[in-house]
């Protein structure tokens, strides 16, 4: 007989272990909704630099190219940065893939984001901080408008207001501000669904930008 009650006690435990586990998934789970999949697709034509409807190594290279058509750095300079870019790239932008549509793409940050937002959160951390570093040309952690302006350029957009709009939307001081602004707006932007939060790049992307 206490060997039943035993057995009894332990199936309700293990129901309520169960329960509890069930509730904490579901509570804990992300959704993507349809606004934060908007963001995804204007960052996708955003990176689309040779508009062929598909990102691949192409477009890296043509924003390299751009970059190197400005003359502001030197040769070794320029290696270095490409060498972060291309492996941003490849890893995070074509998830190891020769190119990628943008239904794809989406998918895939889709997957990745409900699959583990605080894994996602942490890529698009890794994505952001090593762009950032191709910015920040002094290695000073500041981004000045000087560098802001010749990063933009390297995209083929020199639409002077627009792109001085951008940068003092990062609130510059003595004109420049801290990497971790940036860093700390992009992923809000690429992880947020809530559309009353205030997003600098999402804005700046529905401009036309």
């Amino acid at each position: 007989m206490r060997t039943m009650i035993y057995l009894i006690y332990f199936l309700l435990v293990l129901h309520f272990k169960s329960a509890v586990v069930s509730i904490s998934v579901e509570r804990d789970g992300s959704k993507a909704n349809r606004y934060l999949i908007e963001k995804w697709e204007s960052w996708f034509n955003a990176n689309d630099f040779n508009r062929d409807r598909v990102l691949s190594m192409d477009d890296i290279k043509l924003f390299e190219n751009y970059y190197k058509d400005l003359g502001y750095l030197s040769d070794e300079h320029l290696k270095e940065i490409n060498k972060r870019t291309d492996r941003i790239w490849r890893k995070i932008i074509l998830n190891n893939t020769l190119e990628i549509t943008k239904d794809d793409f989406v998918e895939m940050l889709k997957q990745k984001y409900e699959s583990d937002k605080e894994v996602f959160t942490e890529m698009m951390r890794e994505y952001i901080s090593d762009w950032c570093e191709t910015m920040d040309l002094n290695d000073d952690y500041f981004i000045s408008e000087e560098e802001f302006l010749t990063n933009v350029f390297a995209s083929r957009h020199n639409t002077i207001a627009a792109d001085d709009e951008l940068f003092q939307a990062f609130r510059p001081v003595n004109g420049r501000f801290p990497v971790k602004t940036m860093i700390n707006y992009f992923i809000r932007s690429a992880t947020d669904t809530n559309e009353s939060t205030p997003d600098v790049f999402q804005d700046a992307l529905d401009s036309g930008f």
